[in-house]
């Protein structure tokens, strides 16, 4: 587990991180958000983990689902932020 710091709005505490999964999808996985050329040669990974509120901080109303990652270069990889359902994958819910 990776003890972070964690801001939401005016809420500020402590998270455990903990990757339980990496899982390589397919480029035909990004088809159903119709997004085209914008796309295009981009593989999507799922990345699953559970979160956990360290510490007494009232984390209530708040959300840590804009989770990122860095390529082995040390670059940031482009998120995609799905409202709705989304059958590949699938985003935990959260809650504090």
């Amino acid at each position: 587990m990776a003890t972070v710091p964690f801001t939401s709005g005016s809420s500020k505490g402590t998270i455990g991180i903990t990757v339980t999964a990496i899982e390589k999808g397919s480029p035909a996985d990004l088809s159903a958000l119709k997004l085209g050329d914008r796309v295009k040669g981009m593989v999507p990974y799922y990345i699953r983990y559970s979160l956990k509120k360290l510490g007494t901080t009232d984390l209530s109303f708040t959300s840590a689902t804009q989770m990122g990652g860095l390529f082995p270069d040390g670059s940031e990889a482009q998120k995609v932020s799905i409202i709705g359902r989304f059958a590949i994958g699938s985003t935990p819910n959260t809650s504090w």
